[in-house]
């Protein structure tokens, strides 16, 4: 294969075809800035074992309620549980533990896609606090890093306006983080009734 570069693009050919993407212009992300400089709690776990328990713990998060999964940890290990209208879910993992306790919340299906992408029997979680990222390593890679936003832990019915909420500020930008870090269900009304009056008046 032959790559060759220009000012604002890139040409992969590959024998007889030729493949071309445009380049990003500005600086790449620095990922560099938002990874904490210290942990106050370590977690060592088999990799396999994580998956299986935040698969059994969130099952009632489904797609139209996407309700935060909640790790509590301990010196015992994690408790993890979920809960929304359809039920509540829960399920224990055994693991090593170094600091704590902490109560976090998470997205699963982004815990699951950190989890599945490292090829590593074991994997080494850091946790700074409630607010800060959650950082994965690999025990035998040291070039895997894995870095993942906690979600604010709401208990039913208020998580189903945490979820619902979520998809209208999505829908506005620059809200996002302002939601993340101050929620009321007052506001979550008052938005839903904005975005509503928006709705109505576009074609």
């Amino acid at each position: 294969a032959e790559i060759y570069f220009s000012d604002n693009r890139v040409n992969f050919k590959i024998d007889n075809f030729v493949l071309y993407s445009n380049l990003i212009e500005g600086e790449f992300f620095k990922y560099e800035q938002i990874l904490p400089n210290q942990c106050d709690i370590t977690v060592i776990t088999d990799t396999k074992a994580m998956t299986d328990s935040i698969l059994r713990s969130s099952l009632v998060i489904t797609s139209d309620i996407k309700s935060p999964l909640k790790l509590d940890i301990t010196k015992e290990g994690i408790f993890m549980q979920s809960s929304t209208k359809h039920g509540k879910a829960q399920d224990m993992l055994n693991c090593e533990v170094n600091g704590g306790p902490l109560s976090i919340g998470f997205n699963h299906k982004f815990l699951i896609d950190a989890l599945r992408s490292c090829d590593t029997d074991k994997i080494k979680l850091e946790f700074t606090s409630a607010l800060n990222p959650l950082v994965i390593k690999s025990i035998d890679k040291e070039d895997f890093i894995y870095l993942i936003l906690p979600r604010r832990v709401l208990t039913y019915p208020f998580s189903f306006a945490y979820s619902t909420m979520s998809a209208i500020y999505l829908l506005i930008p620059g809200y996002l983080f302002k939601y993340d870090s101050m929620i009321s269900f007052a506001s979550f009304l008052d938005i839903s009734r904005s975005f509503a009056r928006v709705n109505s008046v576009l074609p």
